[in-house]
């Protein structure tokens, strides 16, 4: 029996909302990352709270200062996924090595991703059997998935413990709101 073989186009590169998790010992640090994050991807439009990342884990107690403290940062102006993926880690995990202290700790750590109105995605540069290969030892992983039924953020087995509480749930979803919004106002000016 023949194949019959359909050749569809590929999908063009479209906008995602980008965001970026930042991890900083004290608000000062804190401060400083996000001037420097504005910098690069333009306005925050939105922020969560600050909470402690001990509550979650103690991976960072040995190449970070003490007492870190966390917060999601939202930005308004839209990017190309493509143009996340080529850049956005790279230019994170380097200025993170730019900023050390004297004790060769990072001061700083900073965790780049996106969102869609059906997923959120978080780049790394760990592999897992849940994460795919980007390029050059980058990999994405799909943290948090949009239920439409339930109209909210589902994690997975595999997600983060602070990605995955009622805070960061509802940041994400409004975020998505945002998101949401300015497509419609691209779509109408267009």
């Amino acid at each position: 029996m023949a194949y019959i073989r359909h050749m569809g186009e590929f999908t063009r590169p479209f906008q995602i909302k980008p965001f970026c998790a930042v991890m900083a010992p004290g608000l000062s640090a804190m401060e400083s990352a996000r001037q420097v994050l504005e910098d690069q991807w333009g306005p925050i439009d939105l922020e969560s709270d600050c909470f402690d990342v001990e509550d979650f884990t103690d991976y960072y107690r040995v190449d970070m200062p003490a007492n870190l403290i966390k917060r999601f940062f939202s930005f308004q102006i839209l990017q190309s996924v493509e143009t996340m993926n080529r850049e956005a880690k790279f230019w994170t995990n380097s200025l993170e090595a730019d900023h050390l202290n004297d004790e060769g700790q990072r001061l700083v750590n900073l965790d780049p991703g996106y969102l869609t109105l059906d997923k959120l995605v978080l780049y790394t540069t760990k592999n897992f059997s849940h994460r795919l290969y980007l390029r050059e030892g980058l990999f994405a992983e799909i943290t948090l998935t949009y239920d439409r039924h339930r109209g909210q953020y589902q994690p997975h087995e595999y997600t983060y413990p602070d990605y995955a509480t009622a805070a960061a749930l509802d940041f994400f979803l409004a975020m998505r709101q945002r998101f949401a919004a300015h497509l419609k106002l691209q779509e109408r000016q267009s």
